[in-house]
């Protein structure tokens, strides 16, 4: 009987790896990843745009938003009753220890109230926004009811024929936002879109700008007169 330094010993064939040819390195695929990032920015525009020619709608925008903000402004009302409360509190408290009050409020109250005051002020612009639109709606409603030559005079002059101003909810339009919106006219536009909105906002911005500035330059005048 063999001895077990003399039985054979099983050997396993190990597979030689496989040589990577030349032929089969790795592809780039730069291409692919551009092409990849091109699309993604073509839909992010396209997305963009959409939202440009959105048509807003202040009539369902407007009642939301003033239920959020009687909402907000009911809880605001709470946050600052329990604030008044909790400050008597610790003025007591500390008047029972023997300490001044220092009119410290509690930081946890302090800081749901500066939340909400954020938020009053996020909704009422967007309710602003949203009268805006409506405004501006039937402004253009008036003006698409005008004749064509009506409307050119108005693109022209930013007054009508006679020499009167357009009037919307809240007085009488600034000759140059006329303008702006007797174009639009012009084309059929009878409803604000975000692109149209931020055009007319972009034309009173510099209305508002203009009038700031000649006030400005004559108050300085003023000051080198004297």
């Amino acid at each position: 009987m063999p001895t077990p330094e003399q039985m054979p010993v099983e050997t396993k064939k190990i597979d030689p790896q496989p040589e990577v040819k030349d032929s089969e390195e790795v592809v780039d695929d730069s291409e692919h990843r551009e092409a990849a990032v091109e699309t993604a920015t073509e839909t992010r525009e396209s997305h963009e745009t959409k939202e440009e020619d959105r048509e807003l709608k202040p009539e369902e925008a407007l009642p939301r938003i003033e239920a959020a903000l009687k909402r907000n402004q009911e809880e605001i009302d709470q946050v600052k009753a329990a604030l008044a409360g909790d400050k008597e509190k610790l003025a007591a408290i500390r008047e029972s220890l023997g300490l001044p009050p220092n009119g410290d409020e509690p930081i946890a109250a302090k800081g749901r109230l500066d939340d909400l005051l954020a938020e009053q002020k996020r909704l009422e612009g967007e309710q602003k926004e949203n009268e805006t639109v409506e405004d501006l709606n039937k402004i253009l409603e008036q003006l698409n009811e005008l004749p064509k030559d009506e409307i050119r005079i108005i693109i022209e002059t930013g007054k009508r024929s006679d020499g009167s101003q357009l009037e919307g909810k809240n007085g009488k339009v600034n000759p140059d936002v006329a303008k702006e919106l007797g174009k639009l006219a012009e084309k059929g536009i009878k409803k604000v879109t975000e692109a149209i909105l931020k055009s007319v906002l972009a034309v009173v911005k510099g209305v508002v700008l203009g009038i700031f500035n000649a006030i400005r330059g004559s108050s300085a005048e003023k000051g080198t007169g004297s």
